[in-house]
């Protein structure tokens, strides 16, 4: 149960992050102890750094994960039972949640642990109760909605099923299941989780970057069967997912993902993480619980990519999007400064330069500088 002091705090970060004060949320919310090492609080700080640099999607992106935790000073206190996520047990979850599949987890931890997990639950939060289409029109502010990209035509982006085709540099091409049309959707990373002829559900949206077209989170892969009855049927989705998630044709917890997703790619949490063997972090510092902070695991992560990209730059094409998330870890900086930078780390932050798509290109370049500058807030 939150304080009167506790609810006071959150709700300020909120408020700032509405009116698009990026800056004074992430000060307001470095004070707020609930939500230190928060994954809130983490995507905050990455926003806050990257500022104008960061591409219109990420802010669009930002204004979903807004209005999934409603904490605005003039919003009552909401409750776990909202009809969405009583929705989403219906449609997802038909025998229930069973315990054995909650890893380990009391119920008091994973059931909000599924408001940032579940891909159904979010569909129905973001877009089909109208959330983000309320908070576009009468709550964000002006700052907030120029940098986003058109947060208007996001908010009212229908579902749909496609099939995953193929992909170069930045560019995924998908087949539309309900007209056979083929787009071209900025590639951040879906098609390195899933081959290629894999059907998924999502919604297209516009962006200012690369082709145009992006998926507007990390898609929810299904089979063929349901993918298509979606595209013939958008506004039906949840009836379609429903009915195959109970004849067995989706298989148990379909709709929560293994890990939180990264802000910047269509990836889970420290996908970089597979270029790290466990030799390489045995040396490194523990807590008293014994734990390794993430950071000092991506420190070696990034040195690894740094001494092998001006050979195999070719050859690091395939992880990219997992490549840029880790570039554009803010709390890499003061590391990069001191340990990462100069002539002997020089040709690899070029070479990671030529790989990767903005905003990673240019703090590569930076980083490739003397002395790396902190990105613009």
């Amino acid at each position: 149960m939150l304080t009167d002091t506790d609810r006071a705090a959150l709700v300020a970060v909120a408020d700032a992050e509405a009116r698009g004060d990026i800056d004074e949320a992430a000060a307001l919310a470095s004070s707020v102890l609930l939500l230190a090492g928060s994954l809130h609080a983490d995507r905050l700080r990455q926003l806050a750094w990257l500022g104008d640099e960061a591409p219109g999607w990420m802010w669009s992106r930002w204004m979903t994960l807004q209005v999934r935790r409603p904490l605005w000073s003039d919003v009552p206190e909401r409750s776990l039972g909202t009809p969405e996520f009583e929705r989403t047990i219906e449609v997802a979850y038909p025998d229930g949640v069973p315990v054995d599949r909650m890893n380990g987890w009391p119920p008091e931890i994973f059931v909000p642990m599924m408001f940032e997990r579940d891909w159904v639950l979010r569909q129905l939060t973001v877009y089909d109760s109208g959330a983000l289409a309320d908070f576009v029109a009468h709550r964000a502010g002006e700052r907030l909605l120029r940098r986003a990209d058109a947060p208007a035509e996001w908010a009212v982006a229908p579902m749909g099923g496609y099939r995953l085709d193929a992909r170069w540099k930045d560019t995924l091409r998908v087949t539309d299941l309900a007209t056979g049309e083929r787009h071209d959707v900025l590639d951040l990373g879906a098609a390195y989780e899933q081959p290629p002829g894999q059907h998924v559900l999502s919604r297209l949206v516009p962006t200012s970057a690369g082709p145009g077209t992006m998926f507007e989170w990390r898609p929810l892969p299904v089979d063929v069967r349901t993918a298509q009855r979606v595209a013939d049927a958008p506004d039906a989705w949840t009836d379609v997912v429903g009915e195959h998630a109970r004849d067995g044709l989706l298989p148990d917890m379909f709709s929560l993902m293994d890990d939180d997703t990264e802000l910047l790619a269509d990836l889970p949490l420290h996908t970089w993480l597979a270029g790290v063997d466990s030799a390489d972090i045995e040396g490194l510092p523990q807590s008293e619980d014994g734990e390794i902070a993430w950071t000092d695991v991506a420190a070696v992560a990034l040195e690894r990519v740094l001494f092998a990209s001006p050979h195999v730059v070719t050859m690091l094409t395939d992880i990219r999007p997992a490549l840029w998330a880790l570039v554009l870890r803010p709390d890499l900086e003061p590391h990069i400064r001191t340990h990462l930078s100069g002539p002997a780390f020089d040709p690899g932050w070029r070479a990671l330069a030529s790989l990767l798509p903005e905003p990673a290109r240019t703090v590569c370049l930076r980083y490739a500088e003397p002395f790396p500058t902190q990105c613009a807030g």
